[in-house]
């Protein structure tokens, strides 16, 4: 199989779109990316190229936030379209090397979608990253709240898939190998839902000293959605950063924020 190009990964996202809205067009695709539907229709193509500025400002003007993602698709671009030769046998030595390492995950099973789809998989990885983790099925489950025979099934699956390995009597978590690079958008959605609904358990079940549930509604321009988005974005990877660098205990939380539209044009 040939490896992906950037044209077809920027077709994969329009496709994608598409399928969510039967109505959406290429000019619709073109307005989003920020440039006009001949010259986004010529890159798709393959008759104009695209540089790494352009490149950069396509993948904002989409909302693409996911640093994975971006780099892959910014290697993508210079492999072909840097100035110098040197740039760009770099990049297609580092895509390559990319390409190797997610190739089991570039065609999606039903059982490997799994994995991405339900937060406790998730969960399993984020306590095997801690300093006091306990490889016992027992202890995860307790953390979890979990039956001890899903435990053992969901690591067993985590080990098949090369997401965690074991490596002297502990697990060690390869973090390169549960991108969301080429995962489908219903198993993106499916995990979101699952860890809503782990917040209503959550209302019901934690103290209010334990956790914090909290929402706003407010008047906002729809130009200021990618802004907003931006802005929660960096919040969101500040606050985990800080708060995990300072973590003694293996206590996992999960912070989750949603902002959507409430009134309908």
């Amino acid at each position: 199989m040939k490896d992906e190009t950037y044209r077809e990964y920027l077709i994969q996202i329009y496709n994608e779109r598409k399928s969510r809205n039967h109505s959406y067009t290429l000019n619709a695709f073109s307005r989003d990316a920020g440039l006009k539907v001949g010259h986004i229709s010529n890159i798709l193509n393959g008759h104009t190229g695209l540089s790494l500025l352009k490149a950069e400002s396509i993948l904002n003007n989409l909302g693409i936030t996911d640093n994975a993602a971006r780099d892959y698709f910014l290697l993508m671009v210079k492999s072909e379209n840097a100035r110098s030769k040197a740039e760009r046998e770099s990049a297609k030595k580092k895509l390559f090397a990319l390409q190797l390492k997610n190739k089991k995950f570039r065609n999606f099973s039903e059982e490997q979608q799994s994995i991405l789809s339900d937060w406790h998989y998730v969960a399993i990885c984020e306590l095997s990253q801690h300093k006091n983790f306990v490889y016992d099925n027992q202890w995860i489950a307790q953390k979890l709240n979990l039956p001890e025979e899903q435990v053992a099934a969901s690591i067993e699956k985590l080990l098949e898939f090369d997401v965690l390995r074991e490596e002297n009597g502990q697990l060690k978590y390869e973090p390169a190998n549960f991108s969301t690079n080429d995962v489908p958008s219903q198993v993106i959605r499916s995990y979101q839902k699952s860890i809503i609904k782990k917040s209503y358990q959550a209302t019901d079940e934690q103290a209010v000293d334990d956790r914090d549930m909290s929402s706003v509604m407010f008047l906002m321009d729809k130009e200021d959605i990618k802004e907003a988005k931006r802005r929660i974005r960096q919040f969101r990877i500040e606050l985990a950063k800080d708060l995990e660098s300072r973590s003694s205990s293996a206590q996992l939380y999960s912070f989750s924020m949603q902002l959507f539209n409430l009134a309908e044009d």
